[in-house]
C-alpha cells in the first residue's frame, strides 16, 4: 500500500508540473500590439478629436487606425442615424 501511495505520489507531482509548464512565461508577450489597435474619433466632436489622436500619439497606434466618423455630437442617437453615420 505503501508503494501504491508513492506511485500516485509521484504521478500527481509530474501532473502539476507538466501543468505548470503550460503557464505563459511571458504574459505581456500576449499584449495587444499598437498597430492592432483601432481608434474611433468623432469629427464633430473637439474633445474626441483631441482625445483620440492624444491616445494614438501616446500609445503608438499608427495614424491608418484612427477612424474618423461624423455624427451628431449629443447623449444618444436614432437607429437611423446609427445605421447611416457608423
Amino acid at each position: 500500500m505503501n508503494a501504491l501511495k508513492s506511485h500516485k505520489f509521484f504521478w500527481t507531482v509530474i501532473l502539476i508540473l507538466f501543468l505548470c509548464a503550460l503557464i505563459p512565461v511571458d504574459p505581456l508577450g500576449a499584449a495587444i500590439k499598437p498597430e492592432e489597435v483601432a481608434v474611433i474619433v468623432n469629427t464633430e466632436s473637439k474633445d474626441s478629436l483631441r482625445i483620440g489622436e492624444l491616445y494614438a500619439r501616446l500609445r503608438n497606434v499608427p495614424t491608418r487606425n484612427i477612424i474618423r466618423i461624423s455624427t451628431p455630437v449629443k447623449e444618444g442617437i436614432s437607429r437611423t442615424d446609427y445605421e447611416r453615420l457608423i
